[in-house]
């Protein structure tokens, strides 16, 4: 279950107009002032940069959040003392604003109070996981990945290490899936491929067998979830989008054998 809030959030926008970019010579026409550029970059004016935007002050500029906005700020008065023109959106009160060279939208944000997962087969429950963000034990399926909105009993299919599925109807289905290739179950390009296209054969959702869970892996997953998703607001009358990669669900081999039956 989420709950939506607002957040405004600060961006840099384009900072020179397209004419501006036509009037600076080329290397080859001015060579002599694109030296003189590459003598104003030193390895002391960049850590200075560098030192103020990486540091721990800016507590990882999560989007949205006060840090973030104070190092728009920040690259926004260089741009300004440089000289260059603002472009933004912002309305700046004075010439020496910086709300010029920003520029604000709205995200909302949904932020997980708690999700519980119940597997059965028949009448009998084969595993369930309650997840809320200050506690993961129990968790048997961790989500890791998306939001599965719809809470109605659907199929589970096992598709293995399969990355074609004619023939298959996964349409609304959640689908067992493995990690990688055979031979390595780390390979991320061949799980990318395969949860891409598990998401155009319109699954609702992949339960990717790995290890067995641990709590290390709950906590990992829960951590996302306790941080909240960011989005831009839904618009009416878009389109939504189709395929893509979709909810992911971490379980052990264990749990995937009970689902399927082979334990």
């Amino acid at each position: 279950m989420t709950f939506p809030t607002r957040s405004g959030l600060l961006a840099l926008a384009a900072l020179a107009a397209a004419p501006a970019f036509a009037q600076t010579p080329t290397a080859d026409a001015d060579p002599a002032l694109v030296q003189r550029y590459q003598s104003t970059i030193t390895p002391a004016e960049l850590a200075g940069h560098l030192y103020v935007y990486a540091d721990d002050y800016m507590a990882g500029r999560d989007t949205g959040a006060p840090a973030q906005r104070f190092a728009a700020r920040y690259l926004a008065g260089q741009y300004q003392a440089m000289g260059i023109a603002a472009h933004g959106s912002g309305t700046a009160a004075t010439p020496y604003a910086l709300d010029g060279y920003l520029q604000p939208f709205m995200l909302e944000k949904s932020t997980l109070k708690s999700l519980t997962v119940t597997a059965t087969r028949g009448t009998a429950i084969i595993a369930t996981s309650t997840i809320r963000p200050d506690s993961t034990s129990g968790a048997l399926l961790v989500p890791a990945y998306g939001q599965i909105t719809d809470a109605s009993p659907a199929r589970v299919v096992f598709v293995g290490a399969q990355d074609a599925f004619d023939g298959m109807n996964l349409s609304g289905a959640y689908a067992i899936a493995m990690p990688g290739t055979a031979a390595d179950p780390t390979n991320q390009e061949a799980t990318q491929a395969r949860l891409a296209a598990l998401g155009a054969a319109g699954v609702r959702g992949v339960i990717l067998a790995v290890a067995p869970v641990v709590s290390a892996l709950g906590q990992q997953a829960t951590r996302a979830f306790r941080g909240g998703r960011l989005a831009l607001p839904e618009v009416a009358g878009a389109e939504e989008e189709t395929g893509g990669t979709p909810a992911i669900l971490l379980t052990g081999m264990d749990v995937a054998q009970q689902m399927m039956g082979t334990m």
